[in-house]
């Protein structure tokens, strides 16, 4: 076991750590800045195995004593934040988002805030940048990994050291293994959750009980130094977004950093010096205050100017985050621990507890009220109301393979073959309301098969849902198609959303048997191509609908923004921004169409922009979206009418025509 001296090095690296996640958050380099947190993992697991297995050997250890000293280190600062964060969110954020903040703070003092952010950042939410307190869930990981791996320690080190590292070793082999697993098949999860985290806290812990480097030469301890400090610095430098991320991505650094505190346990290095270097030691000191206060600073910053931080705006927040981080170090974090070092134990405890549930009573507060929402003024309100769709298109699974779909249009005529079916996704779900007028106007009866997130060709699936349950919709509505006689078939979907990449909505096989070898687009189009090849051999009429713009920030509170700062009426993504993001595939449907005479666009893009070729968002009267991508019953009534309506005179013509070359025949 490494001895108990002070590390200044360690301090250092901490620092390092803190400075990439900086730069990170701040949009000053670094696109895989974020590795700093498993670099702040290993150093953790370090620090607290060397603590309590020294303690162990003495015979001095205590879990009360170890967890009141974590308490202590630990929770003042942190409860400071919290309540700033909730104090300040009561003039800042808008009341869905206050509301989900007050969430957080719940289960952020529950510990679980981790589990809070898995649950709660992916497809449906807002961007996770703008969430002030996600930044806790590594907090909670590390509290979780406190709570337990105390008492594996206690409970093998009866058994001796040897067994202890065989032990941890196995565990943070079988963490590393879930974590490469679960990348491509659970990532959030993978991301967010402690056992697909542990392997990197293990394995500062596995470096608490090697050997000191004593033994190995100067020139070894050195190179094998700069090489750990290159196993940090490349992937700081490489990395991005896209990485898929733990996994075998993360044991880069977290090696690094393992080898570095190895390589400079006997005797500092080049690089050791350089971090125990002042300037270093005091950053590290203060990183624990920093990493707790950077990211509320940026998130606000983001939340109210929502594209992209000029530099100097992320210049001016590093240096609030330093000043306000000296402040709680200096003045909360430091007095604080030291008061609590001093403190019965059960004192310090009930402290905690009374702190938590009274931290936890504001959030829930916040999160009872729905966020406060009177708090902005009625015209900002108005922005915000959650207006839903007259017609609900949900259905079982079960439902739609017996046909129980729900009609559009007129009802009387529902006992006679459907003149038109609609076949899509959440987006399709959106112009139930405004066919239904149309198709009652024009006599016509249809009816829709809509499931969130669910590709409207056969074949094909996506990880969002079960692939099996998609092709049994997929199967069900094919079945109908064919079996009802319809000859109008409308397909409208997020299109672009099933194009991409390596996401979790991609387009895939949906059954792995027939597996095919084109992913995202290629697979998309080629299936969708398919279904129109069949339907028009059955004489049926497709009619293929455009995306609406998508817009990069919520609608609905760039309006409600809007009435608050008095700027006016915002307006959406460009014209050109529209053409970036959809035309390349809009051109392949264009294609598509024209190999098929029967395959019709429905351009319902056309009608949301204004002349000047900014996307309409809204008007005095309300928003016209329900959410980034999704068009509220307002907007789908103004531009989904003027797209759809040549398209139901088509099908009413052509009933008409098909029922005057009957009546010529009888």
């Amino acid at each position: 076991m490494n001895s108990m001296h002070y590390r200044p090095d360690v301090d250092g690296l901490r620092a390092v750590a803190i400075l990439f996640v900086l730069l990170f958050h701040a949009g000053l380099g670094l696109s895989g800045g974020f590795v700093g947190v498993d670099v702040f993992f290993v150093i953790s697991g370090f620090l607290i195995t060397r603590l309590i297995v020294t303690e162990l050997d003495a015979g001095s250890f205590c879990l009360k004593t170890f967890w009141a000293r974590r308490i202590g280190r630990i929770l003042p600062a942190a409860t400071v934040m919290v309540l700033s964060v909730l104090v300040t969110g009561f003039f800042l954020l808008l009341p869905k988002d206050y509301e989900e903040l007050g969430a957080s703070v719940i289960t952020q003092q529950a510990i679980a805030a981790n589990v809070f952010f898995w649950r709660h950042t992916g497809y449906f939410e807002g961007p996770a940048d703008m969430k002030p307190l996600l930044h806790t869930w590594s907090l909670a990981v590390e509290e979780q990994f406190y709570l337990l791996y105390p008492w594996l320690l206690v409970l093998l080190h009866r058994f001796g050291r040897y067994a202890v590292f065989a032990a941890l070793t196995a565990l943070a082999a079988a963490s590393f293994v879930a974590s490469v697993y679960g990348v491509d098949h659970h990532p959030a999860a993978t991301f967010f959750l402690l056992p697909t985290r542990a392997w990197e806290m293990l394995l500062g812990a596995l470096v608490s009980f090697m050997p000191q480097s004593r033994h190995m030469n100067k020139g070894a301890s050195e190179t094998l130094s700069l090489l750990a400090l290159a196993g940090i610095l490349l992937p700081a430098s490489v990395y991005d977004a896209s990485t898929p991320f733990p996994g075998y991505a993360a044991s880069v650094p977290c090696i690094g950093a393992a080898i570095l505190i190895y390589s400079n346990t006997a005797r500092l290095t080049i690089v050791g010096r350089a971090l125990a270097l002042p300037p270093f030691v005091a950053a590290g000191l203060l990183s624990y205050s920093i990493y707790l206060w950077h990211w509320p600073i940026f998130a606000y910053i983001r939340y109210w100017c929502p594209h992209e931080i000029p530099p100097w705006a992320g210049v001016v927040s590093l240096l609030a985050s330093m000043l306000i981080s000296w402040g709680s170090y200096r003045y909360i974090e430091t007095p604080l621990r030291e008061r609590a070092r001093r403190t019965a134990r059960t004192t310090v405890f009930l402290a905690a507890c009374v702190s938590a549930i009274a931290v936890a009573l504001a959030g829930f507060a916040v999160f009872y009220s729905g966020g406060f929402p009177h708090r902005l003024p009625p015209e900002a309100q108005r922005y915000l109301e959650n207006a839903t769709h007259r017609e609900s298109t949900e259905r079982t699974v079960e439902q739609w393979e017996s046909g129980a779909f729900p009609l559009l249009g007129s009802r009387a005529a529902a006992t006679q073959n459907p003149d038109f079916f609609i076949w899509g996704d959440s987006h399709s779900g959106v112009v139930a309301d405004t066919v239904d007028t149309l198709a009652l106007k024009l006599g016509l009866t249809g009816v829709i098969a809509a499931e969130d997130a669910t590709i409207p060709v056969p074949g094909v699936a996506n990880r969002f849902s079960p692939a099996d349950t998609q092709a049994r919709r997929a199967n069900a509505a094919i079945r109908f198609i064919h079996d009802s006689g319809v000859k109008h078939v409308l397909l409208i979907a997020n299109w672009q959303i099933y194009a991409k990449i390596d996401s979790r909505f991609s387009a895939m096989a949906a059954d792995p048997r027939f597996e095919r070898t084109p992913a995202g687009k290629e697979l998309l189009l080629q299936s969708l191509d398919d279904l129109c090849t069949d339907l028009g051999r059955r004489g049926i009429s497709v009619w293929i609908m455009k995306r609406i713009p998508c817009q990069s920030l919520d609608p609905n509170k760039r309006l409600a923004t809007g009435v608050m700062l008095g700027s006016g009426l915002p307006r959406g993504i460009s014209r050109h921004q529209y053409d970036r993001s959809d035309g390349e595939l809009n051109t392949e449907l264009a294609r598509l169409a024209s190999r098929h005479p029967h395959v019709n666009i429905v351009d319902a893009a056309a009608a949301c922009f204004d002349d000047d070729g900014a996307s309409i968002i809204g008007d005095a009267d309300g928003s016209y979206y329900r959410d980034p991508d999704h068009l509220s019953p307002r907007g789908a009534e103004r531009f989904l009418t003027p797209a759809l309506l040549p398209c139901f005179r088509s099908i009413k013509a052509s009933r008409q025509t098909v029922g005057h070359e009957n009546s010529r025949i009888d």
